[in-house]
């Protein structure tokens, strides 16, 4: 779970185990939120935790999870942004690809760092 604000949007990411990550927003402060969308999902005989949230300069919400395999090991870092404050989000890409190891840590958190740029 995770939370962050861009752009009038105050946005929620939280994890279904085996069914992906979902967020959610709101246009008003936390006082109503919209149904959740799935912003990564999970391919068979995978998991999806510990996930996270933050906002580019415009405001769009860019999400990053830690997808494993059923037995918690073979872990690898996703990623997905949107273009249209949360209502869709693409396709999520390998973020942990370029790192030197095969795999990442499966209980390490990760973070998003955006700014201008």
């Amino acid at each position: 779970l995770d939370i962050a604000y861009g752009n009038g949007y105050l946005y929620i990411v939280f994890e279904n185990f085996s069914q992906g990550i979902f967020v959610t927003k709101s246009t008003d402060y936390g006082e109503t939120w919209s149904a959740p969308v799935q912003a990564i999902d999970v391919p068979g005989g995978s998991a999806t935790t510990i996930s996270s949230i933050e906002t580019d300069a415009a405001g769009q919400p860019m999400v990053t999870t830690l997808f494993q395999n059923s037995n918690e090991t073979n872990a690898v870092v996703r990623f997905a942004r949107s273009y249209d404050f949360g209502e869709t989000y693409s396709i999520s890409s390998d973020a942990s690809a370029p790192s030197s190891g095969e795999y990442v840590c499966e209980c390490c958190y990760q973070d998003i760092l955006a700014g201008n740029g």
